[in-house]
C-alpha cells in the first residue's frame, strides 16, 4: 500500500484507495472508523471517517438547498478528504460537523496507536 500522506500523489491512486476502502466496507470489513452525522430530526446529513491517527476526512450534503445525503457518496467524498490529508480540508469543516470531525480526530489517535 502506498503511503499517499507524503508527497505528490495521481489523484487515480487516491481514487483507487477510495474505491478500495470503500469494497471492503461493502463486505463488512470496514478498515476504518467512520460516524455518520445527524441532524436535529435524526437525518443523516454527513459522515466523519479516519483510516489513521492523522488522515481524518468528511463529507456534508447541502440539506439547506434540498440535497439529500447519500451514503455511498458521502463516504467516497469523506475518504477521499481524509487520504489527502490536506490543511484545507480541515480549515474548510462546517461549523455544524465541526465537533463530530475533532472527536473523531482524538478516537482516531487512540483507535490506530493501539
Amino acid at each position: 500500500m502506498t503511503d499517499i500522506s507524503k508527497g505528490s500523489v495521481n489523484t487515480a491512486d487516491i481514487d483507487s484507495r477510495v474505491e478500495d476502502y470503500y469494497t471492503l466496507l461493502c463486505e463488512n470489513k470496514t478498515p476504518f472508523l467512520m460516524q455518520y452525522v445527524k441532524n436535529n430530526k435524526h437525518q443523516k446529513i454527513g459522515v466523519i471517517v479516519a483510516v489513521s491517527p492523522d488522515q481524518v476526512g468528511w463529507s456534508k450534503c447541502h440539506t439547506s438547498i434540498g440535497d439529500k445525503f447519500v451514503k455511498g457518496t458521502g463516504i467516497r467524498i469523506a475518504l477521499k478528504r481524509a487520504l489527502l490529508n490536506r490543511k484545507h480540508t480541515k480549515d474548510n469543516i462546517p461549523s455544524s460537523i465541526k465537533p463530530f470531525f475533532e472527536r473523531m480526530e482524538k478516537s482516531a489517535v487512540k483507535y490506530y496507536n493501539n
